[in-house]
């Protein structure tokens, strides 16, 4: 069940959740809506095909990180871009993004179905969010560092009691917004090697 305008607030109170910075305006019934901030990186075209599964595997087609007030997104772009406000939650807390039924209705995707924020995340340091933007629109899009862009949704979990070692997201730490991380994170687990001898049994 996610928490209403009051057990957010209360949450807030608790130090449970800490958003900065905080608007009251832009508390919901049931989310908080979250702005863009004002940093960029954005993929360069290459005909030479992406390894997802290789160290550093975007250096180079992610372009630098670039400072905006006004950005246009075209059709079929892809632009990492950071959310103005900085997140933290305690273990107890995870968070869910869903794009704005506003900006939706022109065509912009926030997450590009990635919509899960992990309890903990922040919890040490809060840490800006990297939203993947894309647009559908047949036309040139334009966005306003500070724009009301997504909801952010909270629930409770049960918080792991500690027996078992689960490592922080392995972006908290990089600068927003950083590419992707998929090798960083699952390099030392075998996961071909377990797959290749699946498929021989």
């Amino acid at each position: 069940m996610f928490l209403n305008a009051e057990q957010i607030t209360a949450k807030r109170s608790e130090s449970a959740l800490l958003i900065e910075p905080f608007d009251r305006e832009l508390l919901k019934p049931v989310s908080y809506v979250l702005r863009l901030g004002h940093k960029v990186r954005r993929w360069a075209k290459s005909d030479k095909a992406i390894d997802v599964w290789s160290n550093n595997c975007s250096e180079s087609v992610l372009g630098p990180i670039e400072t905006f007030s006004e950005i246009t997104v075209n059709r079929g772009e892809l632009l990492l871009v950071n959310s103005h406000e900085r997140i933290g939650l305690t273990d107890g807390l995870l968070g869910v993004i869903t794009t704005l039924s506003h900006i939706s209705r022109f065509g912009i995707s926030v997450t590009s179905d990635s919509h899960l924020v992990s309890p903990g995340f922040g919890k040490d340091a809060s840490c800006e969010l990297t939203f993947e933007i894309t647009s559908h629109n047949p036309n040139p899009v334009r966005l306003r560092a500070g724009l009301p862009i997504c909801h952010l949704l909270l629930a409770n979990v049960e918080a792991a009691s500690g027996k078992t070692r689960l490592a922080n997201s392995v972006y908290e730490s990089l600068p927003t917004p950083f590419g992707p991380a998929l090798f960083e994170e699952f390099a030392s687990i075998s996961i071909f090697q377990s797959a290749s001898e699946q498929r021989k049994k």
